[in-house]
């Protein structure tokens, strides 16, 4: 698995998670 990817899985991750938080 490369770095890049693990990175931008992980940003994504995030950005859904802060889009619930802000949401809710």
């Amino acid at each position: 698995m490369s770095r890049a990817i693990a990175r931008y899985l992980l940003r994504d991750v995030v950005r859904e998670e802060a889009k619930e938080r802000t949401h809710h």
